[in-house]
């Protein structure tokens, strides 16, 4: 990676924006996937990531 490689400011808000919706995402479906449990395990949200990654 070059040293002299940035990224603008809305750049870096839209990428920040994406990443908070991504993990938004990402715990609905493990919290769903879970069947509306309290309790959210590492098995339920790799239940639900091939299908997020392939949708986002």
């Amino acid at each position: 990676m070059k040293e002299s490689t940035k990224i603008s400011r809305n750049g870096a808000i839209a990428a920040s924006e994406y990443l908070r919706l991504f993990v938004v995402e990402a715990l609905e479906r493990a919290h769903k996937q879970a069947e509306n449990s309290d309790v959210v395990t590492a098995r339920d949200i790799q239940k639900i990531l091939p299908e997020l990654l392939l949708d986002f």
